[in-house]
């Protein structure tokens, strides 16, 4: 009878570590120095997960630059600085945008250095990580990979999406960006998103291109998860401080990344059945 009842405990303890598991939601943006629309384009693919009824918190990670409130057009009471300077927890700086769309906004014009963040960025990702089970997806916006700090915010996530565009220098920082994951032993899915292009003839060639290289240098095999066409709406939005797929919900572009979404939310959930 004792040993039926150990088993049965022992069985529930397995049942509960199963259930306590944390879900893979960690996906970063990255796009090499920048220029491409990154923040922008994941900005609204995360507004518009929200808006299919996903949790969703935006970290602006791009320490020292970033500008997600400014693009939001909103004024958050505390910050990334906040947290580093240990005047509040990672849970206290983080602002309601509307239903269901939490910003974790970084700082900015401090002149951070790098022994000021040194073992800060691990804390930060440890508990945003604990955090993480809050919400369905935590979308991460990384800044330009030319510090230690944004290559372990990549390293640490769950996802790895490479945002690019048709311009050579676009996609030479893209085959960078894989360079520098491969010498680091990074074995996570590197999924590419081709922004700002004439049509999808244009994001095929640049995402063939980008491919075959990375194939044959490095190895390296990359995904597709999609295109967005260029769009002038994006920029007026940007620089009235709206969103855009807000504020033109029902325009091409905003059904394109509307569609990215939905392919962010399967390879999330491939993911998550493989850790399982």
């Amino acid at each position: 009878m004792i040993g039926q009842l150990k088993r049965i405990i022992e069985f529930q303890n397995l049942g509960n570590s199963k259930t306590s598991k944390p879900s893979r939601n960690l996906i970063a943006f990255t796009s090499g120095k920048g220029g491409v629309g990154k923040t922008v384009l994941s900005l609204n693919l995360a507004y518009l997960l929200s808006q299919k009824g996903k949790r969703v918190l935006f970290a602006d990670l791009d320490v020292n630059f970033s500008n997600a409130h400014i693009l939001l057009n909103i004024i958050v009471p505390k910050n990334l600085k906040d947290f580093f300077e240990g005047k509040s927890l990672l849970n206290n700086i983080i602002s309601k945008v509307d239903n269901n769309f939490y910003l974790l906004a970084g700082d900015s014009g401090s002149m951070y250095q790098n022994t000021y963040l040194k073992g800060k960025i691990s804390s930060l990702l440890t508990e945003l990580k604990k955090i993480s089970g809050n919400y369905d997806y935590v979308i991460i916006d990384t800044g330009q990979m030319n510090d230690r700090e944004q290559m372990e915010i990549l390293l640490s996530s769950d996802s790895i999406v490479i945002v690019t565009s048709p311009e050579p220098t676009a996609v030479m920082d893209a085959y960078v960006i894989v360079k520098i994951l491969k010498q680091q032993n990074c074995c996570l899915t590197k999924h590419v998103i081709v922004n700002k292009c004439s049509d999808v003839r244009d994001s095929d060639i640049t995402f063939n291109n980008l491919n075959t290289a990375t194939e044959h240098f490095l190895n390296e095999k990359l995904h597709l998860m999609g295109y967005v066409n260029f769009d002038s709406l994006i920029h007026k939005s940007v620089t009235s401080q709206k969103l855009f797929s807000k504020e033109y919900f029902n325009s091409p572009v905003c059904k394109q990344i509307s569609k990215l979404s939905g392919s962010l939310t399967e390879f999330v959930q491939v993911a998550n059945i493989n850790q399982s």
